[in-house]
């Protein structure tokens, strides 16, 4: 009978298999870090088409053509996409002095206006805590900490931005220039918010969708 024995891997064998295992990890890195910032990416985009289609749509046909838009001076003065989420009445509520509470936000079947929110599904991933970070651009222009917002692919708020403005205020109707933006990979809100037309070194890596197509 033949006999078999195996005395191992010598040291230079493994050495050798270790250094080629490494080798084809360096490669698949960066691979799939590429093919995991395209989804990133790919997502992005499909939210912002849905939010673009539940502002542009739904909100707007409810809300007499107005963008989902702060009237209350004490909030920040910018659109905000918490109104996709909450009815403004529920900051009315809490702010009896504030213009919210003076103004009607019931839905109303009979002429089938006012508030019939939410506007994007909760299931869908796209509801998260607004952060305010101001390192990143993410400041109390875009709502206040602890707002619902949805958010990219890479966990960052999405943001309206409409930097037409009548009297010192944003307009809650001119949808010429208005637009969602994503920070993008690197998480930093480059796009100006008072730049109509903003250049792509202002916007550096952001993902910009406009409300009225381009």
């Amino acid at each position: 009978m033949r006999t078999f024995t195996y005395d191992g891997f010598t040291m230079l064998e493994l050495l050798l298999t270790l250094t080629i295992l490494s080798a084809v990890g360096m490669l698949a890195v960066p691979t799939l870090s590429r093919h995991s910032d395209q989804a990133a990416s790919q997502t992005t985009r499909q939210s912002m088409a849905v939010l673009r289609g539940a502002i542009m749509t739904d909100y707007r046909t409810d809300m007499f053509e107005s963008l989902p838009y702060p009237a209350d001076p004490a909030r920040a003065q910018h659109p905000q996409l918490k109104y996709l989420y909450d009815n403004p009445i529920s900051f009315a509520a809490a702010n009896p002095d504030s213009i919210e509470a003076t103004s009607a936000w019931t839905y109303d079947a009979s002429t089938g206006r006012g508030w019939s929110g939410p506007y994007v599904d909760h299931a869908a991933g796209m509801r998260a805590r607004y952060q305010a970070n101001a390192t990143h651009g993410f400041t109390s222009v875009y709502g206040e900490t602890g707002d619902p917002s949805p958010v990219d692919g890479w966990c960052n708020p999405i943001v309206l931005q409409q930097p037409i403005t009548s009297g010192g205020m944003a307009s809650a109707k001119n949808l010429n220039h208005a637009r969602l933006v994503s920070a993008g990979e690197d998480g930093v809100l480059q796009t100006p918010i008072d730049v109509m037309e903003p250049t792509l070194a202002q916007t550096g890596d952001d993902i910009l969708v406009y409300l009225r197509g381009r």
